[in-house]
């Protein structure tokens, strides 16, 4: 009788024993699955980030030569009425 319950411990931890390891096996592996996903989300995101950085960037540079050019033309008629009336003969009366 002790030797079959003796049996039946040994039987006992080697199958918790078993069951052990393949409970971990199968947390390493949905931590391995949920890592996979994670970095896809956040790759997903750094792209959509990357695009909206890029775009604003574009629009930015475009403001940017509308203002400079807008400011060239201004600058430009300024300087030809400067040039006019520095130049222009004035009559004495």
């Amino acid at each position: 009788m002790l030797k079959t319950a003796e049996e039946l411990t040994t039987q006992y931890e080697n199958d918790l024993a078993l069951t052990k390891k393949e409970a971990q096996r199968e947390i390493n592996e949905a931590q391995k699955t949920q890592k996979e996903l994670f970095e896809t989300e956040i790759n997903t995101a750094q792209e959509a980030i990357n695009s909206v950085v890029e775009t604003s960037l574009q629009n930015l540079t475009l403001k940017k030569e509308g203002a400079l050019t807008a400011l060239t033309s201004e600058v430009d008629s300024m300087s030809n009425r400067i040039l006019a009336r520095v130049f222009t003969p004035r009559v004495k009366a």
